[in-house]
């Protein structure tokens, strides 16, 4: 399995520590370039608009964080192309020793669950769906965790992803945490083998307080996403 880590050009220090950290760890991996939305290179993905986002959700997207959406995007497309599954790995992380054990388990199982999290940043209720080799297992939240920091996607998986965001309309992880949208369950591989790094987020997020229509619209938006999770957990059993 191909191993991508996303990092911009400027985080020479990120990418020193979790190339490390891969390199212990005996996993092969490729530097992918993150798209810096700082220096505007988000501009270049036509996905993303300020108004629609703004009327659908009562909330905007930072730059960084369209820039980090479109980085993992066009991994997603990088995995279609290729036509097997990939690894993906943020570069504000660093792996255990035993990673390539992880990822081994990991590509046996992920044709049929189409992405699984390697490391999720908020613990949630979840249920087992299998017993891996000790002491890993197979797990599916009921809620998102959050983050895209690590995880591994099928072709299959990243062609879902890739058909149903042709807007966006949130950030990536909770893109990736809304299975109603693309179909596909939050999986992840525990215990983590991966572990967030003690780096400051290059995604900046706006921090100006709604007017009352935006206000209105992030209660919908929030209240359309817990009856939208409500029911496909649900279908799931």
């Amino acid at each position: 399995m191909l191993v991508f880590v996303v990092s911009l050009d400027r985080s020479a220090e990120r990418r020193e520590v979790v190339s490390a950290s891969l390199r212990a760890a005996g996993v092969p991996f490729e530097i992918a370039r993150a798209v810096d939305g700082r220096a505007g290179e988000h501009h270049a993905f036509t996905n993303y608009c300020d108004r629609t986002m703004l009327e659908r959700t009562g909330r905007t997207l930072s730059p960084g964080e369209v820039g980090c959406f479109a980085s993992h995007y066009r991994l997603w497309q990088v995995a279609v192309e290729l036509g097997q599954p990939i690894a993906v790995i943020e570069d504000d992380v660093v792996v255990a020793p035993d990673f390539a054990t992880v990822l081994a388990l990991a590509s046996a199982e992920v044709d049929a669950r189409r992405l699984i999290r390697l490391y999720a940043v908020t613990e949630r209720r979840h249920v087992v769906l299998a017993e891996l080799a000790a002491p890993f297992q197979l797990i599916r939240y009921l809620k998102g965790p959050y983050g895209t920091q690590a995880y591994v996607v099928s072709p299959a998986g990243a062609k879902a992803l890739i058909d149903k965001a042709a807007q966006w309309l949130a950030p990536v992880d909770r893109y990736l945490d809304s299975p109603w949208l693309h179909g596909i369950d939050i999986v992840a591989m525990k215990p983590f083998r991966v572990s967030h790094g003690s780096f400051v987020s290059e995604i900046e997020r706006p921090e100006d307080a709604p007017t009352l229509t935006e206000g209105a619209r992030r209660g919908l938006d929030r209240l359309h996403s817990h009856v939208s999770r409500a029911v496909f957990n649900l279908s799931r059993g």
